[in-house]
């Protein structure tokens, strides 16, 4: 496993502060979220980045809102593609349809445009849907893909189409829980985000207030058994990255200091943990 930091955790910090906050924290990668900035910038500024900080990119995700070049799910997908296989990125992540039936199904549009964006990967990039909900959906509605309908779909997707997965863990706390939707989607899993969630509260009725306020806390800081969904990863051989996506107001994004000082508790906590099953799992070949 690698500690991987979500760019988007830090909006709207410049990229290139980020980088180096990335560096000097001891992160291992990036999952770069598209923004204005990388929008404007494009591949080139973004390689400069990588070089300039020997940082690499483990992952691209789409951005959370329409922007130029970008406006278009179908266009940001297939340009996501592209851009993996130009970066060397091996993971992209996808949220998925707005909707699912109550059987699990997507959209036929939508499966079709998976389909497309995986021969467009040619072997290169690993396409991977999120469990959880999707920025192309409105904010004003209340959680609408956490639901039971949305994991049988996921399951599907992995069993008939052969897609991988990304499990974010505060959605998956409100899907019925962390540890029960890993035992469901583990064997498919390409990334991880990784974040933790206050309290044992029902989803409040706005997703954004959900998601700012309950949501994408710092690891080790809620009450999602975190840890033990990273030994379940060790034991499984899963070496993909860990990424912490963490909200800005989580992070007290209003203060660099506060910022850094949360994401080392972040990362304090998955190195921990990751270290803690080694040892064990060393122990037990001992024995």
């Amino acid at each position: 496993m690698k500690i991987s930091l979500s760019t988007t955790s830090l909006i709207p910090y410049p990229l290139a502060t980020i980088f180096a906050v990335a560096k000097e924290l001891g992160f291992q990668g990036l999952e770069l979220g598209i923004n204005g900035e990388v929008a404007r910038g494009g591949i080139s500024h973004i390689r400069d980045l990588c070089h300039q900080h020997q940082m690499p990119i483990l992952s691209l995700h789409p951005p959370m809102r329409p922007l130029p070049n970008w406006r278009t799910q179908r266009k940001t997908y297939l340009q996501l593609v592209d851009w993996a296989r130009e970066l060397g990125v091996s993971v992209v992540t996808f949220h998925g349809p707005g909707r699912w039936s109550k059987r699990g199904d997507m959209p036929p549009e939508f499966l079709a445009l998976l389909l497309e964006c995986r021969a467009r990967a040619q072997g290169q990039v690993t396409v991977s849907l999120e469990n959880g909900t999707t920025p192309w959906s409105s904010w004003l509605d209340r959680p609408r893909n956490h639901g039971e309908a949305e994991l049988i779909g996921l399951e599907r997707l992995a069993q008939e189409h052969g897609f991988s997965l990304t499990l974010d863990t505060t959605h998956a706390a409100i899907q019925g829980g962390v540890m029960p939707v890993y035992k469901r989607l583990g064997r498919w899993i390409a990334n991880v985000h990784l974040s933790d969630r206050l309290l044992h509260l029902p989803p409040l009725p706005l997703s954004i207030l959900d998601t700012v306020l309950l949501q994408h806390q710092v690891p080790g800081t809620g009450s999602l058994p975190l840890a033990a969904l990273i030994h379940g990863l060790g034991r499984s051989g899963y070496g993909g990255p860990l990424t912490l996506e963490v909200s800005n107001i989580a992070l007290r994004g209003w203060n660099l200091g506060l910022v850094k000082k949360r994401l080392a508790q972040g990362v304090a906590f998955c190195r921990e943990h990751t270290i803690n099953f080694q040892m064990s799992a060393s122990k037990g070949r001992a024995v």
